[in-house]
Parts: C-alpha cells; sequence; structure tokens
C-alpha cells in the first residue's frame, strides 16, 4: 500500500539509499578542504543537488556549501530567513523524491491493470466499425441483465464465429515473409478486411 511504501522510502531516506538519490555520509567536523581532497568536483555536485541545494562554483565552495547544508537540521532550516534558504537551496530533495517513490509504488501496484487495458486497447483496434457497434449493443444488454456473455469475452484475441470463418478465409489473407497467411488480428488491425465504395467510380469496391 501507499502507506507501506512511504514508510519504507522514509527509511531509506534516512539511510540514504534511495534509489537516484543516493548520498554519502559528511562529517560536519571535517574542513572544505579536505571534502576537496575527499571528493571530485562532479561528487560534490552530486552530494549538494541530492539534497536539494546549488551544486555550481568551484570545487572549494561546493565542499564550503555542503557542510554548512550538513550542519542544518530540519528546524535550522525552519529558522534560516528566505534570502538565506534562496542562496543555498534549489528545492526540497525529499519531497521531490518522495513523489517518484510514490509514483514508482504505483506504477507496481496497477502494473496487472495497465496490462490488461493496453491488450483490450489493442484488441479493440482489430474490430471493424460493425463490430463495435455490436459489441457496445452487447455491452449495454449485459448491464439491462438480458446478456450473460462474460466479462472475459472482451479481452480474447478472436471470436468462435471468428475461428469458423478464419479457415475458409485463410486462403484469401495475404502472406507474410514466410509465406504463410498472416494472423487474423493482424489483418484486422491494418484495416486490410475494410471495404471503401467509390461513388465517382460506381460505388465499386476497393479493400
Amino acid at each position: 500500500s501507499i502507506d507501506r511504501a512511504k514508510a519504507s522510502f522514509d527509511t531509506r531516506w534516512a539511510a540514504g539509499t534511495v534509489a537516484g538519490w543516493e548520498r554519502q555520509t559528511i562529517d560536519k567536523s571535517e574542513s572544505a578542504s579536505s571534502l576537496c581532497t575527499k571528493f571530485t568536483a562532479e561528487q560534490l555536485s552530486h552530494e549538494l543537488l541530492v539534497r536539494g541545494a546549488k551544486a555550481g562554483g568551484k570545487p572549494e565552495q561546493r565542499a564550503e556549501r555542503l557542510l554548512e547544508v550538513e550542519k542544518l537540521s530540519s528546524s535550522g532550516m525552519a529558522e534560516l530567513p528566505p534570502k538565506q534558504l534562496k542562496r543555498l537551496f534549489l528545492f526540497d530533495a525529499k519531497e521531490v523524491a518522495c513523489a517518484e517513490a510514490m509514483v514508482q509504488a504505483l506504477v507496481e501496484q496497477l502494473g496487472d491493470v495497465a496490462d490488461d487495458t493496453r491488450r483490450f486497447v489493442v484488441r479493440k483496434q482489430t474490430l471493424t466499425f460493425e463490430e463495435l457497434v455490436a459489441e457496445e449493443r452487447e455491452e449495454e444488454l449485459r448491464e439491462q441483465g438480458l446478456a450473460e456473455d462474460d466479462d472475459d469475452a472482451l479481452y480474447e484475441d478472436d471470436s468462435e464465429d471468428e475461428d469458423a470463418n478464419f479457415g475458409a478465409q485463410r486462403s484469401k489473407l495475404p502472406l507474410d515473409a514466410d509465406g504463410k497467411p498472416i494472423p487474423m488480428w493482424l489483418y484486422k488491425l491494418h484495416g486490410l478486411g475494410v471495404e471503401f465504395k467509390c461513388e465517382i467510380c460506381g460505388n465499386y469496391s476497393y479493400w
């Protein structure tokens, strides 16, 4: 659930192990020069960014800013005047990281729903206009209690009638690269079974 995901995030954030937001433990008693020796300029920038702080300037300036940020507790940050907060920070890193973690948790929880929806949409794309109208009518009847069709039929690739007609139409289907007739769902997906009548040509049918 979201509550468990939030609790897990808080634990990982305190340990500095949130994916994409990993941060090193900084000894507040160290000097800026020792930090410059321990970290490269790029690493100093990373440590500042994952804390939501500005990452520009020379390595010595970055190290001094990193130490200043680390020495600020949550209560200390709340007491800082807006100008000083604006001087040090770009955004609330924990808030942004938490939003990302919650989105990822929702994606994992709704993965099956998304997959079912994707299959449903792909199947809808293979239906002709007449089949779509018939399916909508069937759904209306089902809502009124006049039909007893299983809802899972919405996700089936082909109906029994289509399977029966497929054998008869197989010889008329286009061939793939292997010289075999293409599947019926692919035939419908590309609209190869749709008839177009041209009034200019005397209602001549084009396929």
